[in-house]
């Protein structure tokens, strides 16, 4: 069976054993060696770009540091630091939990599966005001400019598996990204739904290591499968946004997960635009004066 194929055997009906769950009803716990939550450093931010707290009924409410000086709207810090510009996940949560490897992330086994799903919201603020002119057709949609998502990554084989949102689209986004210095990654972005800011999604990844399958969910439906870890997708699914290394196939023995909010100025477009920053078309690496909000009221991790 091809990654070009959308049919793959079905998921197997095996018991869940959950691995980790938050509803994050005391906002995200992240202080401290027994917090259940690790932050990434973002620049000089050791907390990364984002301040998060417990809003009633919403759950987790995830701002970034800075506030825009003529709008008054939330907007991206890290452009100001120092180190602007080496790293486009400007806000990172993820479970505080290690595999047998040593790396972040569960363990799964050779006849294993996991998936993550959490319900989350992302609103979008100046994303109007970019500098990058023609390369964006659409300030709303373009996850280049921001977006937040859940995430399934391992940092062995390099895998990410996420599900990002924009202002007006979900993406399902499948990358390996690349070793310092090489290119020898690439990033397949999917929209597989539409929604408004602000719009709470039921979202789901799950990666089968027996089957050699991931599967993206939606609000309960599938939106995407691939059933080549490691090659590139089907391709008549979105399109490459970034790279297009050779195909190999990988088997992860073990997924990192969590929520983040990130840029991709160095990407080509999802509708097949230039990239926002090159060597021909020069411009911002860092934030701008844009910003992200995200929401999150559950967050579990599930073994099957």
């Amino acid at each position: 069976m091809t990654s070009e194929n959308l049919i793959a055997r079905p998921e197997r009906a095996a018991p869940r054993r959950t691995l980790f769950r938050d509803d994050f009803a005391a906002g995200l716990r992240a202080d401290g060696e027994d917090a259940p939550w690790l932050l990434k450093p973002a620049g000089a931010l050791a907390r990364g770009d984002g301040v998060p707290r417990a809003v009633p009924g919403e759950g987790l409410v995830v701002d970034p540091v800075g506030v825009h000086p003529t709008t008054g709207e939330p907007c991206f810090a890290y452009g100001a630091t120092p180190g602007a510009g080496d790293d486009h996940m400007l806000w990172r949560a993820i479970p505080r939990r290690f595999a047998a490897s040593g790396l972040p992330g569960h363990d799964i086994g050779p006849d294993g599966a996991l998936t993550v799903e959490a319900e989350i919201a992302t609103e979008a603020f100046g994303m109007a005001a970019h500098p990058y002119g023609d390369a964006v057709t659409d300030p709303r949609g373009d996850l280049r400019l921001g977006a937040g998502a859940l995430i399934a990554a391992d940092v062995e084989t390099r895998l990410v598996l996420n599900l990002s949102l924009t202002d007006s689209r979900v993406f399902a986004l499948y990358e390996r990204f690349s070793e310092p210095g090489k290119k020898n990654g690439f990033c397949r972005a999917v929209p597989v739904a539409d929604r408004v800011p602000g719009q709470f999604h039921r979202l789901a990844i799950t990666y089968d290591r027996a089957a050699g399958t991931a599967r993206w969910s939606v609000d309960g439906r599938e939106v995407l499968l691939v059933d080549r870890i490691g090659g590139h997708g089907p391709s008549d699914r979105g399109r490459l946004i970034d790279g297009g290394a050779p195909e190999t196939d990988i088997s992860p023995r073990q997924l990192l997960t969590g929520v983040c909010v990130f840029t991709l100025p160095g990407a080509s477009g999802p509708d097949g635009g230039p990239a926002l920053v090159s060597e021909g078309r020069p411009g911002p690496l860092g934030p701008w004066g844009q910003g992200v909000r995200l929401a999150a009221r559950s967050f579990e991790v599930t073994a099957h």
